[in-house]
């Protein structure tokens, strides 16, 4: 490597389906086949992004301010995390922030009274159970992974989840929340994921690793790998 060459690690969750997984002992996620489609791209700009897995995402907070990794790919913009993090231009794929509810049950967001009383699981240390914290009158429960809330939810431990349609909709295809877990028509919000930074990293590295996304995106590749994971342009808009 030359004197110019840049070293960043990115740091990815270990279990966060279909973002990123472990599956017969493969590392496999939309986010996984995203950095593998960017590194030989970036490696031609003298740039090289290291996966370091982690968990939970609270953790990645912690080691991005401490700027023991450098970026996360899939990130919700926030107030909070925008006073201390760099955040990519493009986002890099588009999703809907949904409520998961068990079958039978009928249940649509209609607004903060909605959920008056409702008892909502949500992921530790997400954008989405940021949201929900600051509704009134809502008690959140917040645990590590979309399986502990979907156990909750059959159990009737909880009354909703909340959290992005990739992620629910991804554990929904097992067959054992078959016929049992329904999403609510309304999503709370339209949202983006985008690349995250430490304040460490140069703005003109986050403008070309952007460049070579935008790239990713206009050839279609993003689109391919979201497929992939069963997710249909149309259904994550």
């Amino acid at each position: 490597a030359s004197a110019g060459d840049l070293n960043l690690i990115a740091g990815y969750h270990l279990n966060n389906p279909p973002k990123s997984f472990m599956e017969n002992r493969e590392l496999k996620g939309i986010i996984i086949d995203i950095v593998d489609l960017l590194t030989p791209r970036l490696r031609d700009r003298g740039i090289t992004i290291q996966l370091a897995g982690s968990y939970p995402f609270a953790r990645i907070e912690h080691l991005m301010k401490n700027n023991r990794i450098q970026l996360y790919f899939g990130a919700s913009k926030s107030p909070d995390r925008e006073k201390v993090f760099s955040f990519s231009r493009t986002p890099l794929y588009n999703l809907r922030l949904v409520f998961a509810h068990q079958f039978g049950q009928s249940f649509d967001y209609t607004g903060q009274a909605s959920l008056r009383g409702k008892r909502v699981g949500t992921i530790r240390g997400t954008y989405s159970s940021q949201l929900i914290k600051e509704m009134p009158d809502v008690m959140v429960e917040e645990v590590a992974s979309v399986t502990q809330n979907f156990e909750k939810l059959i159990r009737g431990r909880i009354d909703l989840i909340f959290y992005h349609n990739l992620g629910l909709g991804w554990e929904r295809r097992n067959e054992k929340y078959a016929g049992r877990v329904s999403f609510a028509k309304t999503p709370l919000r339209e949202n983006q994921h985008y690349v995250i930074y430490t304040r460490q990293v140069p703005r003109d590295v986050i403008d070309t690793i952007d460049a070579e996304v935008l790239k990713l995106k206009k050839e279609g590749a993003i689109g391919l790998i979201l497929q992939r994971y069963g997710i249909q342009n149309n259904t994550y808009r």
